[in-house]
Formats: C-alpha cells, sequence, structure tokens
C-alpha cells in the first residue's frame, strides 16, 4: 500500500521550498500566512476567555445558590428508588 505522503530526501530538509506544506500554499504570501496565524491566535484566546467567563459565571450560580442545588439533590436522590432514603 503506498503512502499518500510525499516523500522527502533529507538533503530537501535544508530547502524551504521543497516542503509540502510550502508547496501547498506556495499561492499565498507570506504576509498572509502570518495574519492567518496571528488570527487563529485571537480566536484560540477568545474561546478560552469565553470559557473562563462561562466557568466564572457557572461558579458564581453554585455558590448564590448552593443551598437551593442541595435541595434539589437532595429531592432527587429521594426520588430514586434504589437508594432507600
Amino acid at each position: 500500500m503506498q503512502s499518500i505522503m510525499p516523500k522527502i530526501n533529507k538533503k530537501d530538509l535544508t530547502n524551504f521550498d521543497s516542503m509540502p506544506l510550502r508547496k501547498t500554499f506556495e499561492f499565498v504570501s507570506q504576509e498572509d500566512l502570518v495574519k492567518l496565524v496571528n488570527y487563529l491566535n485571537v480566536i484560540r484566546l477568545l474561546a478560552y476567555k469565553i470559557f473562563l467567563d462561562i466557568f466564572y459565571l457557572l461558579h458564581i450560580i453554585v455558590l448564590k445558590y448552593k443551598s437551593l442545588l442541595l435541595l434539589f439533590l437532595v429531592i432527587v436522590a429521594m426520588n430514586i428508588p434504589d437508594l432507600n432514603l
């Protein structure tokens, strides 16, 4: 079974233009690639910030309503027949 990845000679590793990824993006300028990487980093940071904000809000909800959550869990646990409470 043949590999779909192109074979790279060791001597070609020193030549950036012979890399398969560079050949794939040879029609894209270096500046556009830098912009793309920067945009991906910004998206990653925004996703992380949104995750932290949601986690923080859930934390506040749990702290504020912990007695109601505990009561809800007790009611749910009492309605599970296998627990015999």
